[in-house]
């Protein structure tokens, strides 16, 4: 009997199993995360055909094609090898919609895609993560004509949010404008990883707070920046109670386009908005409560923008001309639902992001001033969203919110 797992599985490649007078009986063996030994056998929906590509663009998987170890021809080669493990990937496999048979180590998924080809590629980054979606303010007459019909609709039909409203009518007139407006954001996409088990606490009885706070920054923020990706910290203050939800502040490592360079540690800590994060945090830090501090690598997506910004646009909901309903598979992994088909929100400051497992995939450039950086390809949430990025907790649960 096949029992759903809650979500996909990581798998490292040791060999492939191809019966080709049976598709159904091909398989890839290897471990997993925790270096448990699995056969895992790929099922694909209704409609879909090993090998071809998908409506949307992308390659269908296909065992086959994995097992191809000829790196210079295969088409979509996912390396075996016999010590293939996490602490020394050679491929890597991400399992999507994962069953397992009865109480034993062998699994079925619906779907296979690539986080790492091979030894030359860059190693795929898994964990606790979310997709920093974001835009620069939009000040468009048309969009700001949109904003104001998307408010006046919500309030006559007597809804919150998109998944509030019961007229069918308003709901596409809202998936319409959404749609729309949507168009007019210049959305940047950065995948952040949330390294909850490196997680630092300065007490708020320590009057030097500030100081302490300042040298662990100095040495968290340098150490995720490399090769073109960057360090960056959530700060928040813990009661007994919970997370104070209005305390959660992000310091980021960034690019100086000027400069030509990234900021060093010691200019970003020096900038002006640091001082005013410092002033904001110590409204709330007081003697009963922990300030926490959170590394997050953060990977750039300039490859992948075209294809989220695709994805994006889909919105909830929505029709295509097959009567088929098209989700926009970034929003319901990485927006609450509150946020859904809201094109105005900026969802980072509004706390509308959320966190799940991800995998992602890393492509190195290959020529250029950036040569040898690295920048996002993809992002694989493996499970349905856990919670609110500035709620986790080190056991990657959600803590209340106060």
């Amino acid at each position: 009997m096949l029992t759903p797992i809650g979500g996909g599985k990581v798998i490292f490649p040791r060999k492939y199993h191809i019966d080709y007078k049976n598709p159904d009986r091909s398989y890839v063996e290897g471990v997993d995360e925790e270096s448990l030994l699995c056969r895992v056998f790929l099922r694909l929906p209704d409609g879909y055909q090993k090998g071809g590509v998908s409506s949307q663009g992308k390659a269908i998987p296909d065992l086959e094609e994995f097992a191809d170890d000829d790196l210079e021809c295969a088409k979509n080669p996912c390396l075996a090898a016999p010590d293939n493990n996490r602490s020394t990937p050679s491929g890597t496999l991400l399992c999507e919609q994962v069953s397992r048979y009865g109480d034993t180590n062998n699994f079925t998924a619906t779907w296979m895609s690539v986080l790492r080809s091979s030894p030359s590629k860059p190693p795929a980054l898994i964990g606790k993560g979310y997709l920093e979606i974001s835009s620069a303010v939009c000040k468009e007459p048309e969009f700001l004509q949109l904003r104001r019909e998307y408010e006046v609709l919500l309030q006559q039909s007597g809804a919150t949010d998109f998944m509030s409203i019961q007229n069918p009518d308003v709901a596409a007139r809202i998936l319409d404008i959404y749609r729309r407006a949507i168009g007019f954001r210049n959305m940047w996409y950065t995948a952040c990883l949330l390294r909850v088990n490196k997680i630092k606490y300065i007490e708020g009885t320590d009057s030097n707070w500030r100081q302490v706070l300042v040298d662990t920054l100095a040495v968290m923020l340098p150490a995720y920046t490399r090769e073109g990706t960057y360090g960056s910290a959530m700060i928040r203050v813990r009661t007994t109670q919970g997370i104070v939800e209005r305390s959660v502040t992000f310091v980021k490592m960034t690019y100086d386009a000027g400069l030509g360079r990234a900021k060093t540690v010691e200019e970003v800590l020096a900038e002006p908005y640091f001082t005013k994060q410092l002033n904001w945090l110590s409204r709330h830090v007081n003697a009963s409560g922990l300030i926490e501090i959170i590394p997050v690598h953060r990977i750039n997506s300039q490859t992948a923008k075209s294809q989220f910004d695709n994805d994006l646009a889909l919105g909830v909901g929505g029709i295509d001309a097959k009567g088929v309903r098209k989700d926009s598979k970034l929003m319901k992994t990485y927006l609450g639902s509150q946020f859904y088909n809201n094109p105005f929100s900026n969802y980072l400051n509004d706390g509308a992001l959320l966190y799940t497992d991800v995998g992602v995939r890393l492509a190195k450039i290959r020529k250029g001033a950036g040569k040898g950086n690295m920048l996002l390809s993809n992002i694989h949430g493996m499970r349905k969203p856990q919670g609110r990025v500035g709620l986790i907790n080190p056991a990657g649960g959600e803590y209340a919110a106060i």
